[in-house]
């Protein structure tokens, strides 16, 4: 096992996903559109402009199919995560009543992950899974803020916010682009909170074309700052899929140094620096 004051000198984002870092959290984000317009839209199963809660709120949670409850062939449970009022992390495992709205427990500021957790002989959720607000009519909600396709048995959406007490720091990028004959524009973008949203990236493509772009060093981001990605297609119905890569970091984080390797690469320069003092003595000598 590798000592834990060592794990930074050895290959840190494996110790990372190991748990073996403290105050480091490794985040994979994905997301999708698969029915983009010539009009900028969110990389997220909606199809359009994600609009964020704009307070801390309870939410509900339903299902387009009744088959989604408990006991029956669809999903079961989810669990939901997010941030609260203050942008720390919380969660809650919901059950599902199919079409019925069920309201949460805890309150949104943002909802970033949903995973069904359970299921029926189907073994994934029949229907569309929706947490919102509003009134709610075959199982869906006037606003939605996280949405499961059915099928999924997970979000495919590109937003993150950066929790508060972490910095975070992107990575890597990938972008796949679908549909033949079309020709693709995406771009990130990121909000710093109480300001506007500013583009970080773009990204022009065609159609099954891949992008990994990898951000060397990683680009630093502040606690309470929205990630987004942003997609558009010349000819409607493009499809879009996004995925990237977080290192959070706590803020009260410190590196952990470890001495005896700082003593011995001291001593290795002193001997080196003799060797090669001792190597020009003798050489003059002749």
């Amino acid at each position: 096992m590798i000592p834990i004051i060592n794990a930074d000198y050895q290959d840190p984002f494996f110790e990372i996903s190991k748990g073996n870092i403290p105050g480091h959290i490794r985040i994979h984000k994905f997301g999708h559109n698969e029915a983009l317009s010539t009009n900028f839209e969110t990389i997220w199963s909606g199809s359009n402009l994600y609009v964020y809660p704009p307070t801390a709120t309870l939410m509900n949670i339903s299902s387009s199919d009744v088959d989604d409850l408990v006991g029956d062939t669809g999903a079961w449970n989810v669990t939901v995560y997010g941030l609260d009022a203050g942008y720390s992390f919380i969660n809650e495992t919901l059950q599902l009543n199919g079409q019925n709205p069920v309201s949460t427990t805890l309150q949104y500021i943002r909802v970033y992950r949903m995973i069904v957790r359970q299921s029926g002989s189907t073994g994934y959720n029949e229907g569309i899974i929706y947490l919102g607000t509003g009134a709610v009519v075959a199982g869906v909600p006037v606003n939605k803020y996280s949405i499961i396709d059915a099928n999924y048995g997970q979000t495919f959406q590109s937003m993150y916010t950066i929790p508060d007490g972490y910095t975070g720091y992107l990575t890597r990028i990938g972008i796949t682009c679908y549909t033949s004959n079309k020709a693709f524009e995406v771009y990130l973008q990121t909000r710093t909170f109480g300001e506007s949203f500013l583009r970080k990236e773009e990204f022009h493509m065609i159609s099954g074309e891949n992008i990994q772009h990898s951000f060397i060093p990683p680009m630093p981001i502040e606690a309470r700052t929205d990630i987004e990605f942003m997609g558009k297609v010349d000819v409607s119905g493009g499809v879009t899929e996004i995925n990237y890569d977080l290192v959070l970091v706590e803020d009260r984080y410190t590196l952990i140094v470890d001495d005896n390797a700082v003593t011995n690469n001291s001593l290795l320069y002193v001997v080196g620096l003799l060797i090669v003092i001792g190597i020009i003595g003798l050489s003059r000598r002749r």
